[in-house]
This record gives structure tokens, C-alpha cells and sequence, in this order.
């Protein structure tokens, strides 16, 4: 989605977006968790809601220390052989082009 809009008058429709999408929301924020080095935390949350803790406690040790999505995402990112690029026609987009 791309506008002219300043942010404070997006307000009101962002809250729409995100209250319509409320699911695709959540799952995109356990996928930034675990991407980010919390996949221990979202095993954890996922097996105490079926074990006792005492056996989640012991599971738990059992975890391999391999996050699987950073290294799908690892090797999947090695498929563009050219860098982004980014650029735009504003001036005042330059700091934040800069940034990124």
C-alpha cells in the first residue's frame, strides 16, 4: 500500500487493517520471534499448553539449538545474485533510503 497520507491521518485505517488481519498479524509477529532467536520461548508456550510443567521442563533439554527457519531463510536469501536497490524520485526520501 503505497500513499501520499501523512501517518497521523492513517491512523484510524492502520487500526482497521490490523483488526481485519488480526491472524495474519499474530503469525507474522511468531515468525519475527522466532526469526529473532525466541523459537525456545514458542516451543515452551506450545508444549505447556498439553504437558505438565515437570515435563515440559525435560522436553525442553531435548531441543535441538538449530533454528531451522533462520537457515531456511539464510539460504533462501543466497538466490538473488544482484543487491537491492533501493531509490526514489523525492529528495526528502533520501535519509530514509539512506537508512535502509
Amino acid at each position: 500500500m503505497t500513499t501520499q497520507k501523512p501517518l497521523r491521518d492513517m491512523v484510524e485505517e492502520i487500526s482497521v487493517y490490523v483488526q481485519q488481519n488480526k491472524d495474519r498479524v499474530e503469525f507474522s509477529n511468531r515468525l519475527n520471534l522466532v526469526d529473532s532467536g525466541q523459537l525456545i520461548n514458542e516451543i515452551k508456550k506450545s508444549l505447556s499448553r498439553e504437558f505438565k510443567q515437570e515435563t515440559v521442563d525435560k522436553m525442553i533439554e531435548r531441543v535441538p539449538a538449530i533454528n531451522l527457519l533462520t537457515r531456511i531463510v539464510d539460504k533462501l536469501s543466497r538466490i538473488y545474485d544482484e543487491p537491492v536497490s533501493r531509490s526514489s524520485e523525492k529528495d526528502s526520501d533520501a535519509d530514509t533510503i539512506d537508512f535502509m
